[in-house]
């Protein structure tokens, strides 16, 4: 009885052991995507990939077509993910973004190429989205040691006919209002320049769908205005 018992225990334990070592799979997309971005320099997937090379071609198009699908697949577990892993997300994402405009620009100004499907959330066509309004201009100051004063009009973007959404952002407008002032007021100045325009916007996207709303769901930011002055 003491064998079997004792046997038991450690089939147990074993178990437990290697569910516990095993990755979890936020971690093992982060991973891959990390590896196909360190990889592959995306300029230079983007040369080879409108190089009139074939084979370079499709080599580009596997490569890049994964890493759409990586993205895609961790924005179905963004509600899971812990802070570390939401920052990670945030640059990935940020570096797809970077991809599809690279690809989109070298198409226009190059030999046009489809290497990534039309329908990609990525590239292509842009959908068409209505936009939120109501949360104003808000004015705040920057966490610099000396503040720098903030004004920023931000409009939400969501998709077309999602009642859902425009019912979840009226209803919190509030608390919209009251998000802008915070996330502005935790950036230094430096950290609100232009060039930083792009990645401000994925940050406050994914904090709005991750952390704000519930149902609802942005899918783009506009600045109408993004002023930073120096307090006289």
């Amino acid at each position: 009885m003491y064998t079997i018992c004792k046997r038991t225990f450690l089939i147990i334990l074993s178990c437990f052991v290697l569910g516990s070592c095993r990755a979890n799979p936020i971690d093992e997309l982060l991973k891959e995507a990390d590896s196909i971005i360190n990889q592959n320099d995306f300029t230079e997937l983007v040369l080879e990939a409108i190089s009139g090379d074939n084979s370079a071609m499709i080599r580009t198009t596997a490569r890049i077509t994964r890493l759409m699908t990586i993205a895609e697949e961790l924005e179905q577990h963004q509600r899971e993910m812990k802070v570390n892993q939401l920052e990670q997300y945030m640059l990935l994402m940020s570096t797809v973004e970077n991809i599809s405009q690279e690809l989109f620009a070298a198409q226009r100004g190059g030999q046009p190429q489809t290497i990534i499907p039309a329908d990609s959330p990525y590239i292509g066509s842009r959908p068409t989205f209505q936009y939120f309004s109501q949360i104003g201009m808000i004015r705040t100051s920057t966490k610099d040691p000396v503040p720098y004063s903030v004004v920023v009009d931000m409009q939400l973007g969501y998709d077309e006919n999602d009642n859902e959404t425009a019912t979840e952002l009226t209803r919190r407008l509030y608390e919209l209002r009251d998000f802008v002032r915070t996330f502005f007021r935790s950036k230094t100045a430096s950290e609100l320049v232009p060039e930083n325009e792009a990645r401000l916007k994925q940050e406050i996207l994914e904090l709005l769908n991750t952390r704000v709303l519930n149902a609802g769901r942005v899918r783009a930011i506009i600045f109408l205005q993004l002023d930073i002055m120096q307090i006289q």
